[in-house]
């Protein structure tokens, strides 16, 4: 075969030029992207309240950030975290959870990625209008 290949060689350099261009054709409808597009449908936010705080104040205040997140339209489910619960310190630690009497965590799960940044940066600018001194 060597010996063949050897006595057509324009023949070959033909062939082997005609791989090369249809691998850069197949190529091109090759995905471009490695990693999938990220799924934002998951906001996290957190209340701080000042140091000292009674667990019943922040539960309060909770409550009322429970109202204004029931209203808007795009919310699938959410849960809420004050205080640190059994087994929650680690979470604090990590940045992932409330630390203390005085702080809660919001998880909120959006119905569709496709409304997913809009109702966060609603949320946000709704929350810091609603509640001046509470940053989303």
């Amino acid at each position: 075969m060597l010996s063949y290949l050897l006595e057509h060689k324009k023949l070959f350099i033909y062939i082997v030029l005609g791989v090369v261009l249809l691998s850069f054709a197949v190529l091109s409808f090759a995905p471009k992207e490695y990693f999938p597009p990220l799924d934002n449908s998951m906001l996290m936010m957190s209340i701080k309240r000042l140091p000292g705080t009674v667990l019943e104040e922040t539960d309060r205040v909770v409550k009322i950030v429970e109202e204004e997140i029931r209203k808007l339209p795009g919310i699938d489910n959410y849960s809420t975290f004050v205080g640190v619960t059994e087994g929650g310190e680690m979470d604090a630690a990590m940045g992932t959870g409330p630390s203390g009497p005085h702080e809660a965590s919001f998880f909120v799960r959006l119905k569709r990625k496709k409304i997913a940044n809009w109702e966060a940066e609603n949320f946000k600018t709704g929350s810091e209008k609603n509640f001046p001194l509470w940053k989303a």
